[in-house]
């Protein structure tokens, strides 16, 4: 769903709940009381159409999830052992490999999620299990991931169903938003012959009519470099076909690569970016591999600053745009 959307639903919530608080008003007024119901209603059927959307990458049912969290968490314990290890004997590969975190095992597609964790099991499986033991991971730490890994896997919906059924809830989601708004501008009308008699239930339902911006989708960064200095940002915000716009300020040529070791500038080739100019990047299709997760900025000019506003878009551009891949880190 759209911010807009998103905001939509949290404003139709907050009245919802005021409504509640003032019940035994509704409830004296029958044509009041079927409009309240009916709003319930409507905004119920969005939440399970949306929810069908979220189910297509979360998962449609509740054992599903539940097995879903059993990996993460698993593979999150797994992995933050691995990583210490690989900081202990300066492994920098490794400890790049080793980004994941338990939020995003959670929030990307069920594929990802089990490429992602199976990564997790494989790195860890290759290590002599007593290296590992200072760092608080056993043998049945990893024996037992797999063990959920292949639970969760099993229990995965297969990818050409869950493009078909995101396709239907995106195309039931427009109607029922419109008969919301139907809805909700009869209730207003009725509301307001409460004035007098209840000026305080008024006021009530209207403030919480109010849609309040709850963020967007849309992220920005300002970043002002001095000469061969580099920084990363938008760590573990972006995904696969997300966009980024890259605004050169400056009068010198900078470069932008994607990695997952922030402390290292990259040796391969990134994407520069000319003086005065605007660069649109899609995330490419390989973003799901192991590295990749944060943008680098890059001053490469000897002499002069650069200052560079970064644009993060959810979602891929609809303009001609370059591409970003992945970059492994050194």
């Amino acid at each position: 769903m759209t911010d807009g959307q998103f905001n939509f639903l949290s404003m139709v919530e907050a009245d919802l709940a005021i409504l509640q608080q003032y019940n035994t008003i509704v409830a004296g007024n029958a044509k009041l009381a079927a409009l309240v119901a009916a709003v319930g209603s409507t905004h119920s059927s969005i939440l399970t159409t949306a929810g069908i959307q979220s189910a297509i990458n979360k998962g449609p049912t509740t054992t599903k999830n539940n097995l879903w969290i059993n990996a993460a968490t698993k593979a999150d314990h797994v992995c933050s052992g691995v990583k210490a290890y690989a900081d202990d004997i300066n492994d920098a590969n490794l400890s790049a490999a080793m980004h994941y975190t338990y939020k995003n095992l959670l929030n990307c597609s069920t594929n990802d999620a089990v490429l992602h964790m199976q990564t997790i099991h494989d790195k860890a499986a290759a290590i002599a299990i007593a290296l590992l033991l200072p760092f608080n991971v056993v043998a049945a730490d990893i024996t037992g991931l797999q063990t959920a890994i292949t639970a969760f896997s099993t229990a995965a919906p297969m990818k050409r169903a869950m493009v078909v059924n995101t396709a239907v809830a995106t195309t039931q989601l427009q109607p029922l938003f419109t008969t919301q708004r139907t809805q909700l501008k009869k209730l207003d009308n009725i509301i307001n012959t409460f004035k007098i008699s209840q000026a305080t239930f008024v006021a009530s339902h209207f403030n919480a009519r109010k849609i309040v911006n709850l963020g967007k989708t849309q992220q920005a960064e300002e970043v002002h470099l001095m000469p061969k200095h580099f920084e990363a940002i938008f760590g573990q915000k972006f995904l696969e076909g997300d966009t980024f716009t890259v605004r050169n300020h400056s009068g010198v040529e900078m470069e932008v690569f994607l990695t997952d070791n922030i402390n290292v500038l990259p040796t391969v080739k990134g994407v520069k970016i000319p003086s005065k100019t605007d660069l649109k990047l899609n995330i490419s299709k390989d973003f799901g591999g192991v590295f990749g997760h944060w943008l680098i900025v890059y001053n490469e000019n000897a002499l002069d600053d650069v200052h560079v506003t970064v644009i993060l878009a959810h979602g891929k551009s609809h303009s001609s745009a370059g591409v970003l891949g992945n970059v492994v880190a050194q």
